[in-house]
């Protein structure tokens, strides 16, 4: 009797122990991730907008040939990259990969998603990180790999963007033809073998500064200087944040164009210019610094004139559209909107 009860307990033990074994695999150790991997499909998208922008002429049909008076780079705003980075904790980068346009996706015209197959994702929780369009923001050869992300982080639990020469941007439309414009996006969920599915929305990292200038007066004119106030920044968060969206440190200076072939018969508007910033949280110590001013080949300066008073910030993912209107009696007058950039509408009240 006394060896069969022997046996009961030491079989009791053991299959104790093996069940106990079972939930530390099945589980991991204080409920962090398991071995086990899963597919994931990834979905990345813009919110209110069609990753397949229409093409758009790049030269104006009645434009004097030979030259490329700028209308609208709209159609080079698109994805040409995707970097899809998982982690499963601090520091920890358990995937990372470069995907090419028309290597490993397509981009279809009037689509809101690209689709995505991930292999070998931990089950549990784990973030997603995308990052579009790197080469943006990167020199040739560079690009966002384990080491260079990890060594971006530091101490910190955010990745900054430093262009303190402003290599990368400010672009003209005509500027980021080759490269695009870069947007992030992240999200954190907990995948199981059931929940297989994730979605990244993407968020532009810049934003748009769209101008048209109306002529006013009965003259032609042609613009020697278009120059923006001090609000050109040179750094930023590489993925949004909400709070403050760049460091303390950044530093802002005047942001000027010396057009080349921009003008505007009398009576007449200009296209649509745009040019594509940091995100610009200046500070008005010294003044707004959300001011236009224009040169003219006749020697005539209009401005700097104050967008509005009203203006804080210009966040990214935001484009500010300005009507500039040039006439004899009063100068330079401006009307202004900042709106989302959730489609490619400008609207901005005509001069009464």
């Amino acid at each position: 009797m006394q060896m069969r009860q022997f046996l009961n307990i030491a079989l009791f033990i053991a299959i104790s122990i093996c069940a106990l074994l079972l939930s530390v695999s099945c589980n991991g150790v204080n409920g962090e991730n398991d071995s086990r991997t899963t597919t994931v499909i990834l979905n990345v998208g813009i919110p209110g907008a069609e990753l397949g922008v229409e093409e758009r002429p790049w030269t104006r049909a009645d434009a004097v040939e030979g030259t490329q008076r700028y209308v609208d780079a709209a159609q080079y705003e698109d994805i040409r990259t995707l970097r899809v980075i998982v982690s499963d904790g601090p520091k920890s980068i358990v995937y990372n990969h470069l995907f090419k346009v028309n290597t490993d996706f397509t981009v279809q015209q009037g689509s809101p998603m690209v689709t995505l197959t991930i292999e070998d994702v931990p089950v549990g929780e784990v973030s997603f990180y995308v990052i579009a369009n790197e080469s943006s923001i990167l020199n040739a050869g560079e690009s966002y790999d384990n080491d260079r992300i990890t060594n971006a982080l530091g101490n910190s639990t955010k990745i900054v963007h430093l262009d303190e020469n402003r290599q990368f941007f400010p672009r003209t439309g005509p500027q980021i033809q080759e490269h695009g414009i870069p947007m992030t996006g992240s999200r954190r969920v907990t995948l199981s073998e059931s929940v297989t599915s994730v979605t990244v929305t993407l968020i532009r990292s810049v934003a748009k500064i769209n101008l048209k200038i109306e002529n006013a007066t009965t003259s032609e004119i042609k613009l020697t200087e278009v120059k923006f106030g001090a609000f050109n920044g040179n750094t930023m968060y590489l993925f949004p944040t909400e709070t403050l969206d760049v460091p303390d440190n950044a530093g802002y200076i005047d942001l000027t164009y010396t057009p080349q072939d921009i003008t505007v018969a009398g009576g007449e508007q200009s296209d649509w210019l745009a040019a594509y910033i940091y995100p610009a949280y200046a500070t008005r110590s010294d003044g707004n610094p959300f001011t236009l001013q224009l040169k003219t080949l006749a020697g005539n300066t209009y401005g700097p004139t104050v967008f509005d008073d009203i203006i804080p910030a210009i966040p990214r993912n935001t484009q500010v559209n300005v009507l500039a209107k040039i006439n004899t009696d009063v100068g330079l007058e401006l009307k202004f909107e900042v709106a989302d950039w959730e489609s490619y509408d400008i609207i901005v009240p005509d001069f009464k």
